[in-house]
């Protein structure tokens, strides 16, 4: 037996050893904790409960009410003129739900023949020789499956394709939170082979930075994991889940004259010079 080995089992491991195994075991059980809180699924409703359990996330979406939101293509043409506009949260959820989201895995589906009415059907099956006038005078066509449509030819593709994105993410829904904005998204997490629908939900403010106005998030939740306790972390993924939204030119040249973004009133103010 070496001298080193006899005064380990003597000794026990050193102090370096000891913390080492420490801090190993601190990161595996961190990293542990991260999956099982982000696969965690939030609690969707639609009013916050009056009482609130302290291990679960609520998710509550933003209004999309139809009657509310009739002013929204006025209010974005106003934006895209560059006038100072301020709308309500059924007013971008309505602007965002006709932006639309790409299907995913969308599949052909076989056509389905319309059902014969009654009175047809009873007529041709008592008497098996008569036929339809229309049998006669054109044959019947050979039922095709319904292809999957194909986006136009002139479309410019925004960001990555879903195989090339960890987070594929929908359209944004927007809720007035006081006097902060909460984003969210219906989001499927691709890691190693890995499929799971989570909720990307984040609540913060406006700031001027430079010549630009930013999202400055104050939370932000991927599943039921609370990432805005790595201030780095969140921003790093909202950058990464903005750059790569499917915005229209016209909205990000406007965005970007914006001199100020505010939550006022229970509406979002767009400030345009």
């Amino acid at each position: 037996m070496s001298f080193n080995k006899m005064d380990r089992a003597l000794h026990g491991p050193s102090a370096l050893e000891v913390a080492l195994g420490a801090v190993l075991g601190l990161a595996f059980g961190a990293g542990v904790a991260v999956v099982y809180l982000v696969l965690k699924p939030v609690v969707v409703v639609t009013q916050m409960p009056k009482e609130i359990a302290l291990t679960s996330v609520y998710y509550q979406p933003g209004s999309a009410d139809k009657a509310k939101s009739a002013d929204w293509p006025a209010k974005q043409a106003q934006f895209i003129a560059g006038t100072t506009v301020q709308v309500t949260e059924d007013e971008l959820n309505a602007w965002s739900l006709a932006r639309g989201t790409p299907p995913r895995n969308t599949k052909a589906m076989p056509v389905i023949a319309p059902p014969v009415k009654l009175a047809e059907k009873s007529k041709f099956a008592t008497n098996p020789s008569k036929t339809k006038p229309t049998d006669k005078a054109k044959p019947a066509e050979p039922i095709k499956p319904l292809e999957a449509p194909q986006p136009a030819q002139s479309a410019k593709t925004a960001g990555p394709s879903p195989t090339d994105s960890f987070l594929i993410t929908a359209v944004p829904d927007f809720r007035i939170v006081g006097d902060a904005l909460q984003i969210s998204w219906s989001c499927t997490l691709d890691v190693l082979g890995l499929n799971r629908d989570v909720v990307l939900m984040t609540t913060g403010h406006f700031e001027v930075s430079g010549a630009q106005v930013d999202f400055v998030p104050e939370k932000l939740f991927l599943g039921s994991c609370p990432l805005h306790r790595l201030p780095k972390a969140s921003r790093a993924l909202l950058a990464y889940v903005f750059k790569n939204q499917k915005t229209p030119d016209n909205i990000r040249l406007a965005w970007a004259k914006c001199t100020a973004v505010s939550v006022v009133d229970g509406g979002l103010r767009l400030v345009l010079p």
